[in-house]
């Protein structure tokens, strides 16, 4: 159901509260398909990191919608004159393609 890379959200039954997490093993992978979480996807307003493979510049700005195209997804944010390939949500770090 997941896959490596995925952003997902879950409760956690420590505290009750919801939760985001990014799978980043095969045991992250397979703990999450049973538990049936979801995958994240971006809200309106919500600050996201925005980039294209192989540009280098990633930026922060407010989600504004998921554009569907021939099977492509891009994401479009506020401040920005163009569609991006990836959005993944602001923790306060940097995105993950530059944390590896």
């Amino acid at each position: 159901m997941f896959k490596i890379g995925d952003w997902v959200t879950w409760v956690n039954p420590a505290n009750g509260n919801k939760e985001l997490t990014l799978i980043k093993t095969i045991e992250d992978k397979e703990a999450f398909d049973e538990w049936g979480e979801e995958l994240w996807q971006p809200k309106e307003g919500e600050w996201c990191w925005f980039y294209n493979t192989g540009e280098g510049k990633p930026f922060c700005g407010k989600f504004v919608t998921i554009i569907q195209k021939n099977n492509y997804t891009t994401y479009r944010a506020h401040n920005a004159w163009h569609e991006c390939e990836y959005c993944e949500p602001f923790i306060g770090e940097l995105p993950t393609f530059l944390q590896y």
